[in-house]
């Protein structure tokens, strides 16, 4: 895996985990009958948005990553050696 898509990786997680944690603050608020900021929906979209952005660039450089490093089926085919033992 290449660093990039270790590093957005773990920025999609760390985002995930700050928006989960602001959402249960806000519906706690919401529930103890505390007006919330109006600022914090909007915070919370956008460490959504941030988590989701994060984990697409994972997955895409993951992926790049793996069709770089795997060999074409034919070369493989031809480089690997006939143990069919017909000795």
């Amino acid at each position: 895996m290449s660093k990039t898509s270790l590093w957005a990786g773990r920025l999609a997680s760390l985002f995930a985990v700050a928006s989960f944690v602001m959402v249960t603050a806000y519906r706690q608020a919401d529930f103890d009958g505390a007006r919330a900021e109006s600022w914090w929906p909007v915070v919370i979209g956008w460490g959504m948005m941030l988590a989701a952005f994060s984990g697409v660039v994972c997955l895409v450089t993951a992926v790049f990553s793996f069709a770089r490093r795997r060999p074409s089926g034919s070369v493989q085919a031809e480089a690997a050696p006939d143990h069919s033992g017909s000795d």
